[in-house]
């Protein structure tokens, strides 16, 4: 009998400032990639300014948030690394 383990999952939070006054943002969309490539998604979290979700632990993920309005989506911020470690028992 193979024993299939429920995959471990680590919460992550993500923040950002709004841009400055005057500024018109509809909204924001995250962006999460994987470095192994077995992960990628686009999330649009609309006017928030924060974002939360669960990722599997093994692998290392890059996360960037763009805004967007009328006018299109702005070029994407850094890529920030998360590497979540195994849950502790």
């Amino acid at each position: 009998m193979i024993d299939e383990a429920e995959p471990q999952l680590k919460p992550v939070k993500l923040s950002w400032n709004p841009p400055e006054p005057g500024e018109v943002v509809r909204g924001y969309k995250v962006y999460i990639l994987s470095a192994s490539g077995a992960f990628q998604q686009t999330i649009d979290v609309g006017d928030k300014t924060t974002f939360e979700t669960v990722l599997p632990v093994g692998d290392q993920y890059f996360f960037t948030v763009t805004a967007y309005n009328r006018a299109g989506e702005s070029g994407a911020a850094p890529f920030l690394p998360y590497n979540p470690s195994t849950p502790s028992s």
